[in-house]
């Protein structure tokens, strides 16, 4: 019963954001048989969209100043999907031959908005004579994914009684793309995953790039090892300026100011050194089943 439409070589975030909803109803034949019957095609405006409209109170203020930039501008139309994650999220994209990082905007995320004067802060940090963060790695924003409602539910007719709330909505960011082994929660602690000239010298990169941050005007916010990526290249990265904090890592009275970023960094220290002198060895385990364990 599921609609046959052409086999597209390339699949394009648009699909993903907009899908085709269908109703089907399970009937029993004369034959006592339980067959699916076809009910309806539902109108895409019958669910939420997705995103948030641009000039809504909260969102404007915040991406006012990124749509005023030259920050690149994109409809979902253009975004060409080339991964997804194991919730079939569209992850790894590409747009006018670059590789991008996909994250859906959700509407009404607080730290959402935090994360866009971040942003907002580390582009302009690019017109400064040097730039303060030219040589760090962080993860930047490169991209808007902007959409029109009238593109979107074009082929959908209004139902009875329902109102045309055509706008404009922002639906996602196109962030630095960054091929990782893993996070640093994921590797540190493992003794085959990592050497503790590794563990030092992933601390030296995070402190730099804080206090570069710093120097900056810009706050890291949620200093944790999930928030610290290891690229192929073994280096350190830091994603993520949604701000907040994670207990045990940053202290509530601290999130997102520079003492709750040095006080985070401190502990990502402490918990690198508790490492570094009982790391983890991974073991093969032998008999009917064999598989991996640790200890």
């Amino acid at each position: 019963m599921a609609p046959n439409p052409p086999i597209e070589l390339t699949q394009y975030l648009h699909s993903y954001l907009y899908p085709p909803w269908f109703i089907l109803e399970a009937r029993v034949a004369e034959s006592g048989c339980v067959q699916p019957y076809f009910k309806a095609a539902l109108s895409r405006q019958e669910f939420g969209r997705p995103g948030e409209y641009i000039n809504n109170d909260f969102l404007q203020p915040h991406l006012s100043p990124l749509l005023n930039s030259k920050l690149n501008k994109y409809s979902s139309h253009h975004i060409q999907v080339l991964a997804q994650t194991s919730q079939l999220v569209p992850s790894r994209v590409l747009v006018d031959g670059t590789i991008y990082f996909f994250k859906p905007w959700i509407s009404g995320r607080v730290h959402g908005y935090h994360e866009l004067q971040s942003y907002r802060k580390i582009l302009a940090d690019t017109e400064v004579s040097p730039p303060l963060l030219a040589d760090v790695r962080i993860c930047r924003l490169y991209g808007l994914i902007i959409d029109n409602d009238d593109d979107v539910l074009q082929h959908y007719p209004l139902d009875n009684g329902e109102e045309d709330h055509s706008g404009t909505r922002l639906v996602g960011l196109l962030l630095t793309y960054i091929e990782n082994r893993g996070t640093l929660k994921d590797l540190a602690p493992w003794s085959d995953d990592c050497t503790n000239e590794d563990r030092l010298r992933w601390s030296g990169q995070i402190h730099y790039s804080v206090e570069c941050l710093h120097n900056a005007g810009v706050i890291w916010g949620d200093a944790k090892p999930q928030n610290v990526l290891i690229d192929m290249e073994g280096d350190a990265w830091l994603i993520d300026f949604g701000g907040s904090y994670t207990p045990g890592w940053v202290d509530e009275d601290k999130q997102e100011t520079v003492e709750g970023d040095r006080q985070g960094v401190q502990r990502i220290d402490d918990w690198l050194t508790k490492w570094s002198r009982q790391p983890v060895t991974r073991i093969k385990r032998s008999g009917k089943g064999g598989g991996k364990g640790g200890v």
